[in-house]
Parts: structure tokens; C-alpha cells; sequence
């Protein structure tokens, strides 16, 4: 292995050579942890005006948001989300009379009823979701804008918890947001913050994602999650423009990267 720039390793070092701070043979101390970002959805907190673009959409249609339910919820979304895949944008809470764990042995497509399909969508504008069901985002897909002329944020928050003793890993398994295979954000220009999609996926529950290109520059935004398993090279780049969203900000970067080979 070779590190191009600072780096914190805990435990047993061994074998470095060339300019470095650390003592081979001697542990270092873990880094300090940071607070986990609390999510609290209030329906009141988004714009209710028919003529706002950003305005919170419920599914189910009926009642107040997350104060109702339906069984129908997911399938209901996912149809909306077949129609408007080309240019997705708006705010949605979508929420599922008991959530079913996600099936990652079936192909994501619209038509699902155990989990929201966000597979190979390109969006026209800032899309926001909150949902308590899981959230696949497919295989081999990049999410992407309709010209190089719009930049979006993508903001997805999935409340749906896995049950106790469950697997949620780069295979699949019972995941709140789950990745197949190279999904990827596409950044744009990685030396311009401002143009793009700019990811923000958070749960309390469990994430996994899987590969990425080698030849295409990594995705830009940030990741919370409560467990997480990323494999082959997945990389995020922190974006400020996640500050947007209340209570993210540049206080909870990435303290540690961490290689287990099992």
C-alpha cells in the first residue's frame, strides 16, 4: 500500500518507510468520534405553496406527511418516479405502512413494492426524499443531470432499520440504502464544487455500495449511516454545498478509513 498524503492508521504498524510521524510496531491512538447528525423530519420545515417547485410532496396523498401511512406507498412512488426518471426533481416523504426489508435479489425497477427504485434517474433538479422504507439505487447506474448547464443536490434519508441480527453488505442483504455496482454521482468537474450532482444519503440504519470506475472521478456530497460497508475503491468527496441542508455541515468529515480483509 502507498499513501500520497497525510494518513491515520490505529493499531500495529509495520513496514513504513519514507518521510512519516508514525513509529513502526507502535499503535496509535483511535481518532476522537464525532457526534452522529440527528434527522428529525417536520412536514412544516418544507415549503407547502402548489406553486413552489421545491414543495413537499406526501405519499399517501391524504393527510399530513409522515403522520399517515399507506400500503401502497412505495409502488405509488416508484410509478411517479418511472414517468419523471429523465428530469427528477421536487421533495418527497414517502411513507410505507410496515416497510418490508429490501430485496436485493431482485432487479430494481419501478415496479417494486419492498423498496424505492432510484436506479440510472437523471435529475432536472434538486430532489429531496424522506421515507422510512428502504432505498435501492440499482447496478451500474450514474446519476447525472439533464445538461451540463444544471447542477443539483440529491438528498436522500431513509429512517428504515433493519432488524437486529440481519446482514447489510456490499452483496446485498437488508439494507436501508443500498448500491449494487458502480453507482456513481456524477461531479462534473471535480475542480468546480458548483456544478454537478452533489450526493447526501443518510440513515441510522445500514448502507452499502459497491465499486467504482477507475475511470471516472469520484462522486462528491457525503455519507451517514449508521453501520456501513463500502468495498473496491468507493470513494465520496466531501461538497460544502451539503451545508445547505439543515444540521449537515464541515463538522462531521471523515475521521478514519478502514481496510478489514476477512
Amino acid at each position: 500500500m502507498t499513501v500520497n498524503g497525510a494518513a491515520k492508521a490505529c493499531g500495529s504498524i509495520s513496514g513504513v518507510t519514507g518521510a512519516t510521524s508514525m513509529i513502526a510496531g507502535t499503535a496509535s491512538s483511535a481518532p476522537v468520534p464525532v457526534s452522529f447528525p440527528q434527522f428529525v423530519f417536520d412536514p412544516n420545515s418544507y415549503p407547502s405553496s402548489g406553486t413552489d417547485p421545491l414543495r413537499l410532496q406526501c405519499y399517501p396523498t391524504g393527510g399530513t406527511c409522515g403522520s399517515n401511512d399507506s400500503p401502497t406507498a412505495i409502488g405509488d412512488f416508484n410509478a411517479y418516479v418511472a414517468v419523471h426518471k429523465t428530469s427528477l426533481t421536487g421533495t418527497f416523504a414517502v411513507w410505507q405502512r410496515a416497510a418490508q426489508p429490501m430485496n436485493t435479489g431482485q432487479v430494481c425497477d419501478t415496479s417494486s413494492t419492498t423498496q424505492i427504485c432510484l436506479d440510472g434517474v437523471t435529475l432536472g433538479g434538486d430532489f429531496t426524499l424522506i421515507t422510512n422504507a428502504p432505498v435501492d439505487f440499482g447496478n451500474t447506474s450514474t446519476i447525472s443531470t439533464t445538461s451540463s448547464s444544471v447542477s443539483a443536490d440529491m438528498t436522500v434519508v431513509s429512517t428504515y432499520q433493519p432488524t437486529s441480527g440481519t446482514t447489510c453488505n456490499v452483496n446485498g442483504g437488508d439494507c436501508s440504502i443500498y448500491g449494487q455496482n458502480s453507482v456513481q454521482f456524477d461531479g462534473g468537474d471535480v475542480s468546480n464544487p458548483d456544478d454537478g450532482v452533489v450526493g447526501l444519503l443518510y440513515t441510522t440504519g445500514k448502507m452499502a455500495f459497491k465499486n467504482h470506475p477507475n475511470s471516472q472521478p469520484p462522486g462528491e456530497g457525503a455519507l451517514y449511516a449508521g453501520s456501513m460497508d463500502l468495498a473496491n475503491n468507493y470513494p465520496i468527496i466531501y461538497n460544502s454545498r451539503i451545508e445547505r441542508v439543515l444540521g449537515f455541515g464541515t463538522t462531521f468529515q471523515q475521521t478514519l478509513w478502514q481496510e478489514l480483509n476477512v
